[in-house]
C-alpha cells in the first residue's frame, strides 16, 4: 500500500522531492512514493492519479517558488491546465477525502487564492509544514516526520516504542559490586547476611561470555577485541562509529554523601543492577556521522568534521537519527540513547570516584572550564578504562530516560517517567565547570529543546 505520496512539480522542486523521498523511508519503509511517476504513453492521466489515491493515507504537497506561476510552452500557468499532473494529483486527493499537508520549500509561502484553480481552494485551508534547508533542515525534517506520524494516528505509536522500559526479564541478582580499590564497601544479601565484593582489576575484565566468529554482531562491518575488550564498527557512507561492548554488572549509583560537590539530587547512593549487555559508541555522535546518514549538519560548531554534533534535540535524536542508523545498518539492529543508568554505568568504568580517573579534574582527561569558544574533537583525549571517549566535558549527552527520583533501594535497571517532558543529559560540556563533568552530576531539559554544547552517544541492544 503506498501510504504517503510526495505530489511536486519537476521543475520546482525535483531535487528536494527525491532528497524527502530518501529520508522518508528511513522511517516509514515501503510506505513512500512520488506521484504519477513512471507513466506510459496513452495511458489516462486523471484515472491514474485516481488509482494512486486510492492506496493514499497522505499527500504530501511540495510546494516551492514557482510552484503555482510555472508556465507551459504557451506562457499559460500550468495549475490552470486541467491535464496537469500536480492539479490532478490534489484534485483527487481532495475529491477522496485523502489527508493533505502542503510542504513548503524554505521561505516559499502558501499560493494566493487568484493562482489556484476554483477545485484547489481548499488546499489553502490546510496548515501547512516548513522544510528549511542548511542548517535547519534537520529540526524541520523532525518536525515533518512528527507531523506525517500524527496525520496517520502513528504518533502515540511512536512514543510508546522510544520511552518504553526495556523488559524486566531477570530477576534481581545478589550484589555483585564494581568499586575502586580505595572504596569498597559491604553489601547486604537478602537474608541479612554482609559480603564483602571483590573490586574488579582495571583494565575492566574481557567480556564474560565468549564471543568466537560466530557470537559477533551481524550488523558490523568489522568487530575484534584488544587489551580493553570486545569491539564492533558500523559505517555510514564511509564513516565510521566504534561501538565497545559494555557487559552487565551492579554499580553503586549517585554520589557519595561525602562528595563535596554534589547535588542533592544525586543522594542517596544506591545499588543498581544492569541485568544486559550492550554495545556503547566509544564516542559522541560526530558532524561526520550525522551528514553522512542524513545529509545535513544542524550543528553549531563547523570548524572539523570530527566535532561532536551539537544543536541537536533529544526529539530530533528519536524522530529522525535512532529510526535512519537502524534502517542503515539494518539485520534488527535496536538503536536508542542509553538509560541514565546504562550512561552512569559506563562513564564510571568500575570506579566510585567523582571521574573515571579519580578524584581530581584533569585536563589531561577533560575539556570543561567555561573558558573555551566550543567542543574538541570527539576523540581528542584519551579513552576511559573502558575504551569510551570524553564522557565528562566536551558536550552533554542525551539519555533515553527522564530524572527519577533517588532512594536507599536496589534497583534493577531504573529508568525514569515517560511521560515527563524533559530528559536528563549527563557529561557536563566545555561551556561549564568541571564540578557539572562528575559521573553522578545530573542535568535534564524539555525534549525540544537544542543546546550549542550538548549532543549524544547511541548503543546497541545485545
Amino acid at each position: 500500500m503506498n501510504t504517503i505520496v510526495i505530489s511536486y512539480r519537476r521543475q520546482d522542486s525535483r531535487d528536494a522531492a527525491r532528497m524527502l523521498l530518501e529520508r522518508l523511508l528511513h522511517y516509514f519503509p515501503g510506505r513512500v512514493v512520488l506521484g504519477l511517476e513512471g507513466l506510459l504513453p496513452g495511458e489516462n492521466l486523471r484515472l491514474k492519479a485516481e488509482q494512486q489515491m486510492q492506496d493514499c493515507q497522505l499527500l504530501l504537497v511540495l510546494i516551492g517558488p514557482d510552484w503555482s506561476h510555472l508556465a507551459d510552452d504557451r506562457g499559460r500557468p500550468r495549475l490552470q491546465d486541467r491535464r496537469d499532473w500536480v492539479r490532478l494529483e490534489i484534485s483527487a486527493g481532495l475529491q477522496r477525502g485523502v489527508p493533505i499537508l502542503p510542504v513548503l520549500l524554505g521561505p516559499t509561502p502558501m499560493p494566493d487564492e487568484h493562482d489556484l484553480p476554483q477545485e484547489l481552494h481548499s488546499l489553502l485551508d490546510l496548515q501547512p509544514q516548513r522544510l528549511d534547508d542548511g542548517a535547519g533542515r534537520s529540526a524541520a525534517l523532525a518536525g515533518l516526520v512528527a507531523a506525517i506520524r500524527h496525520q496517520l494516528g502513528e504518533a502515540d505509536e511512536l512514543m510508546a516504542l522510544v520511552t518504553a522500559p526495556a523488559p524486566m526479564s531477570a530477576p534481581m541478582p545478589e550484589p555483585i559490586a564494581v568499586a575502586s580499590s580505595a572504596e569498597v564497601l559491604p553489601l547486604r544479601r537478602s537474608d541479612g547476611s554482609r559480603v564483602t565484593p571483590v573490586p574488579p582489576q582495571l583494565p575492566p575484565r574481557r567480556p564474560a561470555e565468549p564471543l568466537d566468529h560466530g557470537g559477533w554482531p551481524a550488523w558490523a562491518l568489522a568487530c575484534g577485541r584488544d587489551e580493553i575488550g570486545a569491539w564492533a564498527e558500523i559505517g555510514v557512507d564511509g564513516v565510521r562509529q566504534r561501538l565497545r561492548r559494555i557487559e552487565p554488572g551492579m554499580f553503586l549509583m549517585g554520589a557519595g554523601p561525602g562528595t563535596p560537590e554534589r547535588f542533592d539530587d544525586e543522594l542517596p547512593r544506591h545499588p543498581v543492577t544492569l541485568p544486559r549487555a550492550f554495545w556503547l559508541a566509544d564516542t559522541a555522535c560526530s558532524r561526520a556521522l550525522w551528514s553522512a546518514l542524513l545529509g545535513d549538519d544542524p550543528a553549531l560548531h563547523r570548524a572539523r568534521p570530527d566535532l561532536p554534533v551539537d544543536s541537536v534535540s533529544w526529539n530530533d535524536i528519536q524522530a529522525l537519527f535512532l529510526p535512519a542508523l537502524a534502517h542503515e545498518i539494518g539485520h534488527g539492529a535496536r538503536v536508542r540513547l542509553p538509560t541514565e543508568a546504562e550512561w552512569e554505568y559506563a562513564c564510571r568504568a568500575g570506579q566510585r570516584g567523582s571521574f573515571h580517573f579519580g578524584e581530581v579534574a584533569s585536563a589531561a582527561w577533560m575539556h570543561v572550564g567555561g573558558e573555551a569558544d566550543g567542543p574538541l574533537p570527539v576523540q581528542a583525549l584519551p579513552p576511559s578504562a573502558w575504551g569510551l571517549h570524553q564522557m565528562h566535558g566536551n558536550v552533554w549527552e542525551w539519555c533515553q530516560d527522564a530524572k527519577r527520583g533517588y532512594d536507599s533501594e536496589p534497583a534493577l535497571d531504573p529508568q525514569g517517567d515517560p511521560a515527563d517532558m524533559n530528559r536528563v543529559l549527563r557529561g557536563g560540556s566545555w561551556a561549564g565547570p568541571a564540578r557539572w563533568a562528575r559521573s553522578s552530576c545530573r542535568f535534564e531539559a524539555p525534549r525540544s529543546q537544542r543546546l550549542d554544547d550538548a549532543g549524544f552517544r547511541f548503543l546497541i541492544e545485545v
